[in-house]
């Protein structure tokens, strides 16, 4: 920077900034001086722009100074002038940079002319690698050119001015092209349209400023604006040797290919230009063919172009009339009756069509020349030159018509904001206009003025256009950020005060049109990029607002979530204590109180409301079921409590066949509500206590039946004959034997009386006969089995039911069943030992990778000794191993991995190990289980993101078995996993999971990213690594493409992590139990893109 002029005129004194204190002006500008300052607080020289205050009133100027400064301090690099500090006092901004002593590369270039090649390489090396590490951090210059490097008088280059901010004092920078770059320098896409600038832009800038530096002047040096972008858009490239001739051939291919047009050719990154500069420097030859490039063209032989001021109908008139001149003099006509007939038959007939209302200039034009190449006698060759002046004087005004028609079709599309229209005119409808008007290409034109003139229309047009949308970018980001910051956040604010979460939400996702509405601008018919570039800002600032909406539901969602688990606790504790009368219903009312009391209500669409937190909601939900299950278990407690006293009081009247009031007992108990859970168990032991009734009824029917005849009784073995004696009632006094020699025994049907023998089971069954009694036979019998039962006769009671004899419709059979099952008790408990013991063996068998070979004799073994107790799905799952293990008593061809498997690709490593590729281009991928992801054209990415720890643990994700096959116990086994991060933040949470091992990488918030590895549950290894355990790495940057490569060794317990190439160090000893992992899975917290996974192991 240069000390500050004596003979400069007045100006008024600098603000005072708070902090600096001011020495000396700089440079000035249309937008605001440049001083040297001294930091105070560290004494350090400064360099302090301070904006004009007039010039604050722009938003746009403002933007730009905030924008160059904040862009200055994301960069880092020892050619990049560095920020120091930045704000606003007395009504303006001001910003500190680093002060750079020294001169700009223009005045270097001014005063002591071109630069020497081994000199130039010097200063643009370093230049081009701190426009890579531009690149890298997002940051495009726009506007690299001689006045933005600062040399130090050591000649070191400093990169400056990041904001693509106005100087005017620049002699290269024309009127019309301030808020685009420099048209000297500016790349031709940036030319067509600023906002389309990227790093390859500062690539064409970077090599038109070295071509000024090697060879004296800008690659194009036009005399207008107009005519400068012209050449920019479509005249050849110079060749750098033609204007220095000692330049190295390597320098010279380097230049062409900075200043391709097409992007393919040009340099895609600054890295790939340093590499190139280097190898010059190195005097190597760069790795750049020339049949690569695009033709150049050589200075000396180029004819000059004409110039064309800016774009007025007047002069473009001008243009057309210098090949149509109506004053000049008759003498031009050929003399009468020259030629000879045959040319001049032929002559006629081109002025024939050259003068018919439908000609077409180019077919004329092919006449014109046949005329001219004839032509052998001076009054021929005049004939010749007086077409040819008729057919330029006619292609002048048809090119005027065209330019003019042009002219009229952009400006109405300007006018109309269609700027995509404007551009589609621009690249197809010139062509288009002149081939309808003439017949002819553009590059058919006889002579380069006519190209020009057409040209130069086009590319003034091509500015109009530039700054138009320039200025509709401003009006919109202007009006939308009002918009933003205005009503539409004061309408959040409102909805979100009412609690009405839905609406909020939907302002904040507007669409774009549905935000020009709201704004009241002239939408567009459809998003273009204008628009979408002038939404960045405000987009940035609703997210933010929407990010404190989200922060703030999460906050009462957890509120609440914290408060559901409280009132939870309340309720059980009163359930415990014996409250079961609206116990639940009193915790849901106060649930939606506290719910409504905290407004989170979601009345909008259910996949917009997908994107806030459930969790109150998901405990309220999970623990209410608690509640329900708990207070349904204790009323089933209490009831079978309950139930077990009544069985002890009607198996002692059953004992001893007080039938009738067991039945009285049970049919008291139907109607209790306590009891309403076990109401068929009741009404069961009802019907049995009344089928048992009205058995012993039809037995005493018998006995009174029989009453004065001769009976034959079998009681307790003994057989004893004579006369069956009886009372009115046999129930309740028996009956009496009178054996022949007058002995007597008397009998008791039930054991109420004192007194008499109690006629045993089969005795009594011989005194009933169903038919005589009205019943129906099976009825009868199934009395019998349930008598029997109650007598202690188990086997005759199984018999019965066996026989096919019984009801089987009739719940009783099935109650007789059961109740037989439960007499068997001691030896069911030995069935289920025996059950739970051959279990235990099954699953230890079916958890187990191992292989050694007596584990086939070992499953075998327990199919035929226990495979009366096991389960019909462990037998399933054992025969099915039994059946793997038999295979594997072979080694797997790799026909059966690929079988088995279904990789995209397998190969034999060696002679016992298999290695296979998985790719996730589409929706199935080998053997792999997809779980909750899916396919996104991509890759493998999830449907649904987790909302917590607890949920990634659940929600199924892609899975991979690996045991079938694959020998893992004892041999290693290698997996590399390739997965794309989103461009839009890191991963938070990412966690692989193999053979019982869990691999877990976490990057959260200011936390060193870090790595752990465990064996332990997942849902603690990730609580662990999130809380910062593991070893530290350097992390996964957002928008790349990453790998990370496990080599597990089972048998020592170990695993070797490896993260883009790099192994992370320590890792694990220890082994996971026999059931823990058999297969490999991947989960994330955040969107990740599965793209391939390779798997190398033991066969």
């Amino acid at each position: 920077m240069n000390e500050p002029s004596r003979d400069e005129p007045r100006h008024d004194p600098p603000p005072e900034i708070p902090g600096y204190r001011i020495e000396g002006v700089l440079g000035r500008g249309a937008s605001g001086v440049v001083y040297r300052a001294v930091q105070a607080s560290v004494g350090r020289a400064v360099a302090l722009k301070i904006m004009h205050p007039q010039t604050v009133r722009s938003r746009l100027a403002v933007r730009r100074l905030q924008r160059e400064a904040r862009t200055a301090a994301l960069l880092s690099h020892p050619n990049i002038v560095s920020a120091i500090d930045m704000g606003r006092t007395q009504n303006t901004w001001w910003f500190a940079m680093e002060l750079v002593e020294g001169q700009s590369l223009a005045e270097r270039l001014a005063r002591a002319g071109r630069m020497g090649e081994r000199e130039a390489l010097r200063v643009f090396i370093p230049l081009c690698d701190a426009l890579q590490h531009a690149s890298e951090q997002g940051v495009v210059h726009r506007d690299v050119k001689p006045a933005n490097i600062l040399l130090t008088p050591e000649g070191k280059p400093r990169l400056v001015d990041l904001g693509l901010a106005r100087v005017d004092d620049d002699p290269l920078l024309t009127r019309t092209g301030a808020t685009l770059g420099t048209p000297h320098y500016i790349s031709p896409e940036q030319a067509r349209d600023p906002s389309s600038a990227d790093v390859q832009s500062d690539l064409w800038s970077i090599g038109a400023t070295f071509f000024h530096a090697v060879c004296g002047r800008p690659p194009f040096t036009g005399e207008s604006a107009a005519e400068l972008l012209s050449d920019v858009l479509y005249a050849p490239v110079p060749d750098a040797r033609d204007l220095r001739p000692e330049l190295s051939r390597g320098l010279a291919l380097v230049l062409r290919k900075c200043l391709s047009r097409d992007r393919q050719r040009r340099y895609f990154t600054p890295a790939e230009l340093v590499a190139d500069l280097e190898r010059v420097r190195e005097r190597r030859p760069p790795d750049i063919r020339s049949a690569s490039l695009e033709p150049g063209v050589q200075v000396r032989s180029r004819r000059r172009a004409w110039g064309l001021a800016g774009g007025s109908v007047a002069v473009l008139i001008a243009v057309a009339l210098l090949a149509w001149r109506p004053w000049a003099p008759e003498s031009d006509a050929p003399p009468s009756g020259s030629g000879g007939d045959e040319h001049a038959a032929h002559v006629a007939r081109v002025e024939a069509e050259l003068g018919s209302a439908d000609a077409v200039l180019a077919r004329v034009w092919s006449g014109v020349e046949a005329v001219r190449a004839a032509a052998r006698a001076p009054e021929e060759r005049a004939a010749a030159e007086r077409l040819e002046r008729a057919l330029y004087r006619e292609l002048a005004v048809a090119l005027y018509g065209v330019q003019r028609t042009l002219d009229e079709l952009v400006s109405q599309r300007l006018a109309e904001g269609d700027f995509a229209g404007a551009e589609s005119l621009l690249d197809e409808g010139a062509s288009r206009l002149l081939s309808e008007r003439t017949g002819f290409v553009l590059v058919e034109l006889p002579e380069e003025r006519h190209r020009r003139g057409l040209e130069l229309t086009v590319a003034r047009l091509h500015m109009e256009l530039a700054s138009g949308r320039e200025a509709r970018r401003e009006a919109l980001v202007a009006a939308l950020g009002e918009h933003a910051r205005g009503p539409l956040r004061a309408g959040v604010e409102q909805h979100l005060a009412a609690g009405d979460w839905a609406a909020a939400w939907e302002a904040l996702a507007r669409e774009p049109l549905e935000l020009c509405a709201e704004a009241r601008l002239a939408a567009p018919k459809e998003v273009d990029a204008i628009l979408i570039e002038a939404l960045v800002p405000i987009r940035t600032e609703l997210a933010q607002l929407a990010d404190r909406l989200r922060d703030e539901w999460v906050r009462l969602d957890r509120e609440l979530r914290e408060l559901v688990e409280r009132l939870a606790e309340d309720a059980r504790a009163e359930l415990d204590a014996g409250e079961s009368s609206g116990v639940v219903a009193t915790f849901e009312q106060a649930f939606e109180r506290e719910r409504r009391v905290r407004g989170l209500h979601w009345s909008g669409p259910a996949e917009r409301g997908e994107r806030f937190t459930r969790a109150a909601e998901a405990a309220f939900e999970h623990r209410r079921a608690s509640l329900v299950a708990h207070e349904r278990e204790l009323v089933l407690r209490a009831a079978v409590a309950r139930l077990a006293a009544l069985e002890e009081r009607s198996d002692a009247a059953l004992a001893v066949r007080r039938y009738t009031e067991a039945a009285e007992l049970w049919s008291a108990q139907v109607d209790d509500e306590a009891l309403a859970v076990l109401g068929r168990a009741i009404q069961l032991r009802r019907a049995e206590a009344l089928a048992l009734e009205a058995f012993l009824a039809c037995a005493t029917e018998g006995v009174r039946r029989g009453a004065g005849g001769e009976r034959e009784v079998v009681h307790q073995r003994i057989r004893r004959s004579g006369t069956l004696r009886c009372g009115a009632d046999p129930l309740r006094s028996g009956f009496k034997l009178d054996g022949p020699n007058g002995g007597s025994v008397e009998y008791l049907l039930v054991g109420e009386k004192v007194g008499g023998e109690l006629l045993d089971a089969g005795a009594l069954e011989s005194f009933v006969d169903g038919r005589a009694c009205g019943l129906e036979e099976a009825r009868v019998e199934l009395q019998r089995a349930l008598f029997r039962y109650r007598e202690g006769d188990l086997d005759g009671a199984r018999a019965l039911l066996n026989s096919g004899a019984l009801p089987e419709e009739d719940p009783l059979f099935a109650h007789l069943a059961g109740l037989l099952s439960g007499a068997r008790e001691e030896h069911e408990e030995r069935l289920v030992e025996r059950a739970l013991a051959a279990s235990v063996v099954a699953r230890r068998e079916l958890g187990a990778i191992h292989t050694d070979p007596a584990r086939l004799q070992r499953v075998e073994a327990l199919l035929r000794e226990e495979g009366d107790v096991l389960s019909a799905a462990q037998k399933a799952d054992l025969h099915a191993l039994v059946a793997t293990l038999r295979a594997d008593s072979q080694s797997p061809t790799l026909a059966t991995f690929r079988e088995h498997f279904r990789p995209l690709e397998a190969r034999l490593v060696g002679l016992d190990r298999v290695w296979m590729r998985f790719r996730f281009d589409r929706e199935e991928a080998g053997a792999w289980e997809s779980g909750d992801w899916h396919f996104d054209t991509q890759g493998w990415t999830q449907t649904r993101l987790a909302s917590d720890l607890a949920d990634l643990v659940e929600i199924p994700c892609p899975r991979l078995l690996l045991v079938a096959l694959l020998e893992v116990d004892r041999h290693p086994l290698e997996v590399t996993v390739t997965f794309d991060q989103p461009p839009d933040r890191p991963p938070d949470l990412l966690a692989i999971s193999i053979l019982g091992f869990h691999v877990a990488f976490s990057q959260r918030g200011p936390r060193e990213p870090s790595c752990l590895v465990d064996t332990g549950e997942l849902a603690a290894v990730l609580e662990r690594v999130r809380s910062g355990a593991g070893v530290p790495f350097a992390g996964f940057a957002a928008g790349r493409r990453h790998t990370v490569t496990l080599r597990v060794t089972r048998e020592g317990g170990r695993v070797r992590v490896e993260a883009d190439g790099v192994e992370l160090p320590g890792g694990l000893r220890n082994v996971p139990g026999e059931a823990r992992g058999k297969s490999l899975s991947l989960r994330a917290l955040e969107p990740v893109r599965l793209i391939e996974v390779t798997v190398e192991g033991g066969r």
